[in-house]
């Protein structure tokens, strides 16, 4: 650790000797270059942006969509059934539901993609 903690401690022109540098011109072309085959090229390297079905699948995993999706689906399958039997059915509830699922999602997603474009 104390070897780590050396390069810290040197002067200015120590360092400059010892990279093989100059203050005013900086490194060689050939230096540069040599670094830059040994060390590879000086960028950052950028991830990948998450698919968009990726992040509409994560909006759609919270708890509380979760919950929302179930209340649906439950909605869905008891107003099948009293249409079925003859009994009055108010699909429009269930459109309630599943609108307000689409837009929750909708918006977390977008926020998101914001979220991710600002970083």
């Amino acid at each position: 650790m104390e070897e780590k903690m050396q390069e810290f401690l040197e002067s200015k022109q120590e360092l400059i000797k010892r990279l093989g540098s100059d203050e005013t011109t900086g490194l060689s072309t050939s230096h540069a270059e040599k670094n830059r085959e040994q060390y590879g090229t000086n960028v950052l390297t950028r991830e990948k942006p998450e698919s968009l079905f990726k992040r509409i699948l994560s909006a759609s995993s919270e708890p509380m969509i979760l919950m929302l999706i179930m209340a649906g689906v439950i909605a869905l399958i008891v107003n099948i059934i009293r249409a079925t039997t003859g009994s009055e059915a108010d699909f429009l509830e269930c459109v309630g539901i599943f609108a307000a699922i689409f837009l929750s999602v909708l918006i977390t997603v977008v926020m998101e993609g914001k979220k991710c474009q600002s970083i």
